[in-house]
């Protein structure tokens, strides 16, 4: 289980701006982020990739103008086993329920914090700024 504070100060009203990512891409290992966490156009997106190697890409109503210049608290529940699936909380509010996600045997999972986006020199992005705090792992046994 995984746990973090997050302030959007501004922006994120753009297209895929990721603010929390499951990579496991590694020396020998070139692929994908298995779980992010983004707005697309403003709206809280949850996209995995599948075993068959495509992506789960779920929409939430859940929208960056509800949360923007405060302070909210993300929980995000792994399940790691051989089915492993992810659930995400939002202020204590269950946005995404056990929501399938594979690692490549290959890949070595990490967390990567931070503002990740499509964009291009010709044309800029708009400022986006976030924080993060009180980040805390925590490993739950089930019997």
């Amino acid at each position: 289980e995984l746990e973090f504070s997050v302030r959007f100060v501004k922006g994120y009203a753009g297209n895929r701006e990721d603010f929390w990512q499951l990579h496991a891409t590694s020396r020998n290992c070139n692929i994908g982020p298995p779980i992010m966490i983004k707005f697309d156009r403003g709206k809280l997106i949850l996209q995995s990739k599948r075993k068959d190697g495509r992506s789960n890409r779920l929409s939430s109503s859940v929208y960056i103008d509800d949360l923007i210049g405060k302070w909210n608290k993300v929980k995000i529940k792994f399940d790691t086993s051989e089915d492993s699936k992810v659930s995400l909380f939002l202020n204590d509010k269950e946005v995404f329920s056990n929501i399938p996600y594979w690692i490549e045997t290959c890949g070595i999972p990490h967390f990567k914090f931070g503002i990740y986006r499509p964009g291009n020199k010709y044309k800029k992005n708009n400022r986006s700024v976030v924080d993060f705090d009180k980040i805390k792992l925590t490993e739950i046994k089930n019997d």
